[in-house]
């Protein structure tokens, strides 16, 4: 069985920070996707089933 952690939102005026879901993969595969963006944060890019994984 896989164990869930529940990550709440941080709100302010201007500024929402949520977990992501499932609806964002697709803008998430976007960035995760390029190199030039890659190459100075994580490791790689990432296939969208990779995203998925994230997510």
């Amino acid at each position: 069985m896989r164990s869930v952690t529940i990550h709440p939102s941080i709100r302010t005026k201007r500024l929402v920070l949520a977990p992501y879901a499932m609806r964002d993969v697709d803008e998430l595969h976007w960035v995760r996707s390029n190199r030039e963006v890659m190459q100075h944060i994580g490791k790689g890019v990432l296939t969208r089933p990779g995203v998925q994984d994230t997510v």
